[in-house]
């Protein structure tokens, strides 16, 4: 599979297997076909289950992670919301999500569904890039919701089949336009000693505007966005964050993509 190629170290191979899966639909060849139905076994193959040694009190049931081999000692490793959007957007798109891989998922992500938005990882507190609060029964933590992690919540609910009337589309939602601010994922404190939300500014504004695709209600964004996006346009037409070097934002490719992904949602209105 994409991202399996080194015998040594793994490439995150579900996630570059998700977005091929996501690439050779689009392009429509037949011939792809098999192709596509080889990489969407791999990526069903990947879900964490009962066959997989997780079951269904475990966190981590019904989600993806990096891919590839597990860890060793039973541990899923590094499992979030992102990766399992990912996979199944890409599952969606090539008509391979069935009742019970949809009904994984969608444990897993009511599981991370707090307040109406979501959060990022049950089993990597460090991922999590939101404020915490004391659990209930004082013993712990919990990680509250933030923006990027909620975005990509909805979209996985919808990717997963549930409808956009859902209340759990709409609490998510809802908690989107209580935090509304495109400089900022709302959620992410301003003093976060990682700087998420400016290391997340490209990754921010794209993924409000696949949310805004998804909704249905681009119209909003578009004025906000194309000013936002136009002061930070270099003299070549790319955009970079100097901030971003965490998630490869440095790199003006990346960043170009994003904005363009974010440019492209409120102008397919």
């Amino acid at each position: 599979m994409v991202g399996l190629g080194d015998p040594d170290v793994a490439e995150y191979p579900n996630y570059a297997s998700a977005f091929a899966v996501r690439c050779l639909v689009a392009a429509g060849g037949q011939p792809d076909r098999d192709l596509i139905e080889l990489i969407c076994r791999y990526l069903k193959s990947q879900q964490f289950s009962d066959e997989r040694g997780f079951g269904r009190d475990h966190p981590v049931h019904g989600a993806w992670g990096f891919g590839g081999p597990l860890p060793l000692g039973g541990s899923p490793g590094h499992v979030d919301i992102s990766y399992t959007r990912h996979v199944l957007e890409a599952l969606h798109d090539a008509d391979a999500i069935d009742e019970e891989l949809a009904s994984r998922a969608q444990l897993f992500l009511n599981r991370m569904q707090r307040e109406g938005g979501f959060y990022f990882s049950p089993v990597v507190g460090a991922a999590n890039k939101g404020r915490t609060a004391a659990s209930e029964d004082g013993e712990g933590i919990i990680y509250l919701p933030y923006a990027t992690a909620t975005s990509e919540g909805v979209l996985a609910l919808v990717a997963s089949g549930v409808k956009l009337d859902d209340r759990r589309v709409l609490g998510a939602l809802e908690w989107l336009e209580a935090h509304p601010d495109l400089d900022h994922p709302g959620g992410i404190p301003l003093d976060h000693p990682e700087k998420w939300g400016q290391v997340l500014f490209y990754y921010h504004v794209a993924i409000r505007g696949e949310i805004a695709i998804a909704n249905g209600k681009s119209d909003y964004l578009l004025e906000p966005l194309t000013i936002l996006l136009a002061d930070r346009q270099r003299v070549d037409g790319s955009f970079v964050n100097p901030h971003g070097t965490l998630m490869k934002e440095d790199d003006p490719i990346l960043a170009t993509a994003l904005a363009i992904t974010a440019l492209g949602a409120v102008l397919s209105r």
